[in-house]
């Protein structure tokens, strides 16, 4: 199978606007104002343009709105994401709203053009797209039906497959979950994810069970606290990478952008969680997903 890209990046792109600086969160009809509002881009875009400014050959497959068109698509080129596989619609970008402090974030979303990715998934058409890169990473949440029959194709094609499906709470307590999540090669959930799908209060427990339900490898971003994986049986963990927070917004996605250029590095497994740790830290250093994030330099130096 010829391989056109390094990864195919599948999953909601979303506007970002992100308030910080609060002085505190407001109670019913309170009031407080934001330091500073910026606008960026958001959701897997983020993993996308993190990939591409690592130097690797990235699409992204979403769906986004003609009205935020130019500038969402100048975002992603500037980057190095080829957009090809974006999808316009006449519907709005999905939109986020982050308030952030430097501990943690709250989102409030809105889905818009994002609603019309899942069908494109079924596009025969599509499907072969996909099949032509080495990973696929889906940004998003999967389901045993229709999404089983894709992650069977995929993978009979020789690729790689991992998953973040972001925070969806009636996903992660599904039990039919555990079916799609068996036919991946990475399940990258948070901390608070894990802990709701598994019940498990320690990320050793929670990798345990992931084990146990029969996944092939589960790594848990642990914000502050790090990284964790288990992997062909054994516990992989590492140290979180020290810097200056200043809003915490996308650093998961760009975790995930680390952990795949480790991946496709052919590095050892302690790397995927170490580049991880440094791309998801770096962008904290900024407001939004991708202002901080490191550069390929930075990932060779930082220790």
């Amino acid at each position: 199978m010829r391989r056109d890209w390094d990864v195919i990046v599948v999953g909601h792109t979303f506007v970002d606007y992100v308030f910080t600086g609060l002085p505190e969160w407001p109670g019913p009809g309170e009031e407080v104002f934001a330091r500073e509002l910026r606008k960026e881009i958001g959701g897997a875009a983020i993993t996308a343009c993190g990939l591409g400014r690592l130097g690797h050959k990235v699409a992204l497959l979403s769906a986004i709105g003609t009205e935020d068109s130019t500038w969402m698509l100048r975002q992603l080129e500037t980057s190095g994401v080829d957009t090809s596989l974006v999808r316009l619609s006449q519907q709005p970008t999905a939109l986020t709203v982050s308030l952030s402090t430097t501990a943690d974030r709250a989102l409030f979303s809105h889905w818009g053009a994002a609603v019309e990715l899942p069908p494109l998934l079924q596009e025969a058409s599509v499907r072969r797209l996909l099949a032509r890169a080495a990973v696929i990473h889906f940004g998003m949440s999967l389901t045993p039906d229709p999404h089983q029959a894709l992650l069977h194709e995929l993978r009979s094609e020789g690729c790689l497959v991992a998953v973040d499906p972001g925070w969806n709470k009636p996903w992660l307590q599904d039990p039919r979950t555990q079916e799609i999540l068996r036919q991946t090669d990475f399940y990258l959930p948070n901390q608070k994810e894990a802990q709701l799908m598994s019940g498990a209060s320690e990320p050793r427990e929670m990798l345990r069970w992931f084990d146990q339900a029969g996944l092939p490898c589960a790594c848990i971003k642990l914000g502050a606290q790090g990284s964790a994986m288990l992997r062909g049986g054994k516990v992989y963990e590492e140290s979180p990478v020290t810097v200056s927070v200043v809003d915490t917004t996308g650093a998961g996605d760009c975790f995930n952008a680390g952990f795949i250029h480790g991946v496709l590095s052919g590095a050892p497994p302690q790397e995927w969680l170490r580049v991880g740790n440094i791309c998801g830290a770096f962008s904290t250093r900024a407001v939004g997903g991708m202002a901080g994030f490191p550069t390929l330099q930075e990932v060779r130096d930082a220790r």
